[in-house]
């Protein structure tokens, strides 16, 4: 990873004499984001400023086994934001993407916006996946709910209340009586995180499907 003096000076020369530097770059802003550090957003606005010519680092970015925790950045800071004519070249890996199935990071759903979003590939398709999707997500939640019938309450909990629900309200309003330290505690909270995981994947497709309906793919 660059220090904050050694990405400044990386910026001030700017493209195309960093090219070589690019694959690098993007290794860091991996780092950054897992970190949580504000060279994060310098970096990025520096990437974004390249424009066309980084598309095919981005190809190898968005498959690359590296890099993780840049996964989700690289969908807000650049792609939601890219020109169709950017994300057309990128069809094939957003496609590679959207097979997948990533219900903690959701993954393949930023894929599929995107090729949603810009009417690239076969609507129709993408329609279809996404039901299944949907299918499975709700199945894998369903053998949550077997285990921990209050999962449900978790849910009415967050759609009841009037301002943001962390899982820690939750555990707080139903687990008062639980000692927060033991095992029983420790496997509840688990199994509702999961199970949140996989709610938050259910809407997250409910809002992509809502973006084809508008447009009369149903």
């Amino acid at each position: 990873m660059f220090t904050r003096s050694e990405l400044e000076n990386i910026i001030v020369q700017g493209y195309p004499h960093i090219s070589d530097l690019i694959p690098k770059l993007f290794e860091a802003l991996d780092e950054y984001v897992w970190r949580c550090e504000p060279e994060a957003n310098l970096l990025a606005d520096f990437l974004f400023s390249i424009g066309k010519p980084l598309i095919p680092f981005m190809k190898e970015a968005l498959i690359s086994q590296k890099l993780f925790d840049v996964r989700h950045y690289l969908f807000s800071r650049f792609i939601f934001e890219w020109p169709f004519e950017f994300i057309l070249e990128l069809e094939e890996e957003l496609n590679t993407i959207s097979i997948s199935n990533d219900y903690w990071n959701q993954y393949d759903l930023d894929a599929i916006k995107a090729l949603v979003v810009n009417s690239v590939g076969n609507q129709i398709e993408l329609l279809n996946l996404l039901k299944n999707k949907k299918k499975d997500a709700k199945l894998e939640l369903l053998k949550y709910v077997e285990i921990e019938p209050q999962i449900l309450d978790y849910f009415k909990f967050i759609d009841n209340s009037n301002g943001p629900v962390s899982i820690n309200d939750f555990y707080h309003y139903f687990y008062k009586d639980i000692d927060s330290t033991s095992e029983e505690f420790l496997q509840r909270t688990s199994l509702i995180a999961s199970a949140d995981s996989y709610n938050d994947y259910a809407k997250y497709i409910k809002h992509i499907e809502h973006l084809l309906e508008e447009r009369g793919i149903t």
